[in-house]
């Protein structure tokens, strides 16, 4: 949450940044209904992101500065 918020604060957020937000909104969701294939699925999602900076992909494919938005 505080990176969200400093990406926001900073406006130095893109497309990762409204994904992770998601997963976070998504994850206390499953957690108070105990769904415990959802939070896996979150977990694996953070697992690839730090080995092959999904993140970084989402950026380059549909961020602020990707090619999608047109000049």
């Amino acid at each position: 949450m505080g990176v969200i918020t400093y990406e926001v604060g900073t406006d130095t957020w893109d497309a990762h940044t409204i994904v992770n937000g998601a997963l976070l909104v998504t994850a206390g969701i499953a957690t108070v209904f105990a769904a415990p294939a959802v939070l896996t699925g979150i977990a694996v999602y953070g697992i690839a992101d730090y080995v092959f900076d999904v993140s970084g992909m989402i950026d380059a494919n549909v961020g602020r500065n990707s090619g999608l938005w047109g000049d």
